[in-house]
């Protein structure tokens, strides 16, 4: 993916966000679904400011983002698909 691609999908994440951004310690265990969509939301908004500069790291935050909302039945993995292709 190039670094709008990247871009355009954590723009379209976190516009579905239904929780406010909130960073959790790598130590932090057990958490909410609210707490979960909280971080991956803090981490769409962090890994914008870096894509350009480093593509590889955003796309590690990407999968991670992607990997979480999958798992809480939030999108489906025919979604992530075309996201990371850059279909509309």
């Amino acid at each position: 993916m190039t670094p709008e691609q990247i871009t355009k999908a954590l723009d379209r994440y976190i516009g579905a966000f239904k929780v406010k951004p909130s960073r959790f310690e790598a130590t932090y265990i057990n958490p909410t679904e609210a707490e979960i969509m909280g971080h991956c939301h803090w981490m769409a908004i962090e890994a914008k400011t870096f894509a350009a500069a480093s593509p590889a790291k955003a796309m590690r935050w990407l999968c991670f983002i992607q990997g979480a909302l999958w798992a809480e039945g939030n999108w489906s993995i025919e979604e992530f698909k075309n996201d990371n292709r850059g279909e509309d």
